[in-house]
């Protein structure tokens, strides 16, 4: 009677691998996995009965419905052997393709999330115990300024004290927010483009953190990833504060209010517990000199939510009131 496939994979015997046997033990084969180097499927094995496991190539979980493993931070689709959305560090090698996985050569090098938080230096952060800083920020717009943020907050607090995040899709910006670790933050920082529903990731790729709660940005509609559906982050942030530098984040008549009808901030500040949230009203620009974030209008103040710190900071600078008032960005 010829033998069926499950029966041929019924059984395996394991002896001791330090070459004293102590006799054979029987266990149950349900499968057997063998990958390509970039992660096309070799060899799948398994029982009849058994479906398989989610956790394959590098022991990543893959997405049942489009085959696509997901990294933590990017989905990586193992037969064309390309990420799907781009290198978040990509700067830093301008020679290679941001699409590329493990640079070209993943005989000699693993990929653990698909990017990594980053200090000041570029050094991947594993340790978030010190960290008293985040910074997310655009980086075709801010990295100069966040670059100089950071740099403050290591003369203010010492070296290791901040982490920069320079995310341009919803599903980075999302992991990154998630994985904020520090249990001692003081300041998150969000340096984009924005309006008063709206935080622009990446305005040439459509990418968008919406406050409206049903998916769309207010302005032109365009798909975005809802503030309330943004992930609690792993560290504490109870006693930090969440500075909102985008212009507009407060401002209750730039567009109409659709959907939910809060604004970025306040969307913010009831879906997480910072102790407080801090945004504007009007436009924001940054400091010439100190390269930190100002409200735009002469004299005005920031708002604030939850926690309000004793003395608000002020703009002093009459050219940003100018600058304002004709539409640019900065």
């Amino acid at each position: 009677m010829k033998s069926t496939k499950n029966e041929k994979l019924k059984e395996i015997n394991i002896t001791p691998a330090h070459g004293r046997s102590r006799g054979k033990t029987t266990a149950q084969y349900v499968q057997h996995l063998c990958y390509l180097p970039f992660g096309e499927s070799f060899v799948d094995q398994r029982v009849t009965n058994y479906e398989g496991s989610r956790y394959t190539f590098s022991g990543k979980e893959r997405d049942s419905e489009t085959g696509y493993s997901y990294f933590g931070a990017r989905y990586y689709s193992s037969d064309y052997s390309i990420w799907l959305s781009v290198d978040p560090l990509s700067d830093k090698y301008p020679s290679m393709s941001p699409y590329m996985y493990c640079g070209g050569n993943p005989v000699r090098l693993v990929d653990v999330d698909g990017r990594d938080w980053v200090d000041i230096y570029g050094n991947k952060i594993k340790d978030h115990s010190n960290i008293k800083v985040y910074i997310f920020y655009d980086p075709n717009s801010f990295s100069h300024q966040s670059t100089e943020m950071a740099q403050n907050v290591i003369d203010k607090y010492g070296a290791g004290s901040v982490a920069l995040s320079n995310v341009t899709t919803a599903s980075e910006f999302s992991n990154d927010w998630k994985s904020m670790a520090s249990p001692t933050m003081e300041v998150v920082n969000l340096n984009y483009h924005g309006d008063n529903q709206t935080l622009v990731l990446n305005q040439s790729t459509k990418e968008f953190i919406t406050s409206t709660g049903n998916g769309l940005t207010n302005e032109n509609s365009y798909g975005a990833m809802n503030v309330q559906a943004l992930p609690i982050p792993a560290g504490n942030i109870s006693k930090a504060q969440l500075n909102i530098n985008s212009c507009n984040s407060n401002n209750m008549e730039q567009y109409e209010l659709k959907g939910s009808r809060l604004t970025l901030m306040r969307a913010f500040y009831r879906t997480f517990s910072f102790e407080t949230v801090r945004g504007a009203s009007v436009g924001v620009s940054y400091d010439r000199w100190t390269h930190e974030p100002e409200p735009q209008w002469f004299w005005q103040s920031w708002d604030y939510m939850g926690k309000i710190p004793e003395t608000p900071k002020l703009s002093l600078d009459c050219s940003d009131a100018f600058y304002f008032k004709g539409g640019g960005h900065k």
